[in-house]
């Protein structure tokens, strides 16, 4: 048996199809980027993947969390509080915790602080820089966080991940900021 409807009722089964066809390329694009890096790291070339948004400062976050070595982080506490609050939160509770387990485990062979941070008061001339950026494992991310966009970066690469470990243990050497 068949009824006839109203000639709306087209727009609206275009309207569904055009929202899945939206949330299957929203889904592709979050995941080309992977893909993206892992075909260059398998071809020998850096990887480097693109997020944009929370979600995509959510992923560059997630990925640190699979760090199994230190991560060396710097970061515009100022542009962290003004843009990704709830974020910052909810990763460094993660973070935490994570750090927690591992912790319990490590301490027992380790004598000192599992996380040493240095606070250094921006100098005259300099504006905040709005990033953060984290160097662990054989990578480095880097987030940016302003009004026009928030965005996130991860470079997967050996080469450049130890050029800004090296970058930072010089710099954490030289810098007269206060041990916190």
């Amino acid at each position: 048996k068949f009824t006839p409807k109203h000639p709306v009722a087209i727009t609206k089964v275009i309207d569904k199809q055009k929202e899945r066809i939206e949330r299957t390329k929203k889904q592709f694009l979050t995941t080309s980027g992977k893909l993206s890096s892992l075909f260059n790291l398998s071809v020998g070339k850096p990887g480097v993947q693109f997020y944009e948004g929370e979600d995509g400062i959510w992923e560059v976050l997630m990925d640190s969390l699979s760090a199994t070595e230190e991560i060396l982080t710097y970061a515009d506490l100022e542009a962290i509080a003004k843009y990704i609050p709830a974020l910052n939160a909810e990763y460094s509770t993660m973070r935490e915790e994570q750090d927690a387990l591992e912790a319990r485990k490590f301490l027992k062979s380790y004598d000192g602080k599992v996380t040493n941070t240095k606070l250094i008061v921006a100098s005259d001339g300099f504006s905040p820089f709005q990033t953060i950026m984290q160097i662990y494992d054989n990578k480095v991310s880097y987030i940016t966080l302003t009004d026009e966009y928030l965005m996130g970066i991860i470079i997967t690469d050996q080469f450049i991940a130890n050029t800004h470990k090296y970058l930072f243990e010089s710099l954490w050497k030289l810098s007269s900021g206060e041990v916190v």
